[in-house]
């Protein structure tokens, strides 16, 4: 099994892969979409969702140009604040939910919710 960048690094540098038993459509998808010379190409395999791995593959391999170096830009995740997962835990709430609680809460009621949830344990 093979990591799923390493079929989007051999999209974009012309090194055709025969094994595709990793393959996630959905991740080269994203990891196209985050340039913009290759953004088009992951919205058409978006719109083409129905096809197997082997054409999804082929089609990036052979549509996309080689570049040495393209600018790729830095994925986006959603930074987990101990405050926010604390709220969450403590009432239940979803992250958005639990950001707006947080902005009413006063610094002493944030200690004493972590203090509640504190599950302690041994060495």
């Amino acid at each position: 099994m093979t990591n799923p960048f390493e079929y989007a690094n051999s999209i974009d540098k012309r090194e055709y892969m025969e094994d595709l038993s990793g393959y996630s459509a959905f991740i080269i998808n994203k990891k196209l979409s985050l340039s913009l010379d290759t953004l088009f190409y992951a919205n058409e395999m978006n719109l083409n969702s129905h096809i197997d791995d082997r054409m999804h593959y082929d089609y990036l391999y052979y549509s996309i140009r080689p570049m040495k170096k393209r600018p790729w830009k830095k994925w986006l995740y959603d930074h987990k604040d101990e405050d926010v997962a604390a709220v969450m835990e403590y009432f239940q709430y979803n992250s958005q939910k639990a950001k707006q609680v947080l902005s009413i809460l006063k610094p002493e009621e944030l200690i004493t919710i972590k203090e509640k949830l504190s599950k302690g344990g041994t060495r």
